[in-house]
């Protein structure tokens, strides 16, 4: 084994633990990512962080969301997990952070997670062999593309293995929801659209893996990012919360009406 090849085994193997393909199911939730699932529990989120990320920080994120003159409570948005690592304040170099979301609902469930990791030149996995490795892990992905960026996507449940025509559109929604905790308050608020939501079943679960090359070195890793989403499911939190959102906003509307009419001066 090259030293190259053997200074990379390690991180090989914590980015693809498991062996064998994962065995997807339908709908995708049994494929893992640092042993969390689609569908977890914040419980069972903290409970596999604690196992599998030596030490970290938690950081729990909260918002809410509003529809006319209703403002929804406070709820949990997602968690972001930083690995503590002296080196994390010299220009990140082999550090990892994982980011979950949870649905809006009263009992909250994992949406979507984000893995990133940091390498440098003397941890940095190669970029052939750490593909090879997640492939038999993952399986059969429906697109690869490279420019310079490595973007590896699967698909499990959606329509992406016979219609490949929707891959950008799908790529494109796991990066709102995988790029931080607040991805689902700043959809509701700003991105929903009808049209795309119609279209998430064409996505259901989508796993994505970018792989950016390290500076000096083209055939190695500086930095992995694994986002997934089970879009079906953000799809489903989305018209729940519309419909309940919509229901608040109809109540706090006719109280205020009702206010404005108590309080009206008397002429």
């Amino acid at each position: 084994m090259s030293k190259l090849l053997a200074r990379s085994t390690a991180a090989i193997l914590a980015i693809a633990a498991s062996g064998g393909v994962a065995k997807a199911q339908d709908n995708g939730h049994a494929v893992e990512i640092l042993g969390l699932h689609l569908g977890m529990t914040p419980s069972e989120v903290a409970t596999t962080i604690n196992a599998n990320l030596k030490k970290h920080s938690v950081q729990q994120f909260r918002g809410s969301i509003s529809l006319g003159s209703y403002k929804s409570p406070e709820f949990m948005t997602g968690e972001f997990f930083m690995e503590d690592n002296p080196s994390r304040w010299n220009g990140a170099p082999n550090i990892e952070y994982v980011t979950v979301e949870y649905s809006f609902m009263d009992d909250p469930h994992v949406i979507s997670i984000d893995r990133s990791m940091y390498f440098d030149k003397d941890t940095a996995p190669v970029i052939d062999e750490l593909i090879k490795s997640v492939v038999s892990k993952y399986g059969t992905p429906v697109k690869t593309t490279n420019y310079g960026r490595t973007l590896i996507t699967w698909n499990w449940g959606g329509t992406l293995k016979k219609d490949a025509s929707a891959i950008p559109f799908c790529q494109g929604m796991i990066g709102a929801y995988g790029s931080g905790p607040f991805g689902f308050i700043r959809q509701f608020n700003f991105g929903f659209r009808p049209e795309e939501v119609r279209r998430y079943p064409e996505c259901a679960t989508t796993m994505t893996l970018t792989i950016d090359q390290l500076d000096d070195n083209k055939s190695l890793a500086g930095r992995i990012v694994f986002s997934i989403g089970d879009l079906n499911a953000i799809g489903a939190s989305y018209q729940a919360t519309l419909k309940s959102m919509n229901a608040n906003a109809a109540a706090s509307d006719e109280a205020i009406k009702k206010r404005a009419s108590q309080n009206a001066p008397k002429l």
